[in-house]
């Protein structure tokens, strides 16, 4: 997965909501949908959440169960982008700091922060 390389790309790149959820979509299910319990390659969009369900089992799978964003309640648009600040970053942004980059609570940030910084050392090893 190329990610953008200076900020303007990545704004350019992640503008809205649909567009982070697409690209977690490509990078989950690189040759299309696959449903995780049946195998089966066909679904269909929930109509209320953003769930993918199995056309043969009746299964609903979510593109972010499994991965950090798990269970957020916080925008995906944000997560992007505190990803992009870490990853980025020379010296590492405290969490006080990506709160206030982010508009988010200081908890939400430093739980944010914990688990993109140790994503990123589980894949450096």
């Amino acid at each position: 997965m190329k990610g953008p390389e200076t900020l303007m790309e990545f704004m350019e790149m992640y503008k809205t909501e649909e567009d982070c959820h697409r690209a977690l979509f490509e990078h989950r299910w690189p040759a299309g949908f696959r449903c995780p319990r049946c195998g089966h390659d066909r679904s269909y969009a929930h109509k209320k959440r953003p769930l993918f369900q199995c056309v043969a089992c009746r299964h609903q799978a979510s593109v972010t169960v499994g991965t950090i964003f798990e269970g957020t309640r916080t925008d995906l648009k944000k997560w992007f982008l505190a990803i992009y600040l870490l990853a980025q970053t020379k010296k590492p942004i405290f969490s006080a700091e990506l709160s206030r980059q982010l508009g988010v609570a200081p908890f939400t940030a430093w739980s944010m922060r914990r688990k993109i910084t140790r994503a990123m050392q589980r894949k450096g090893s």
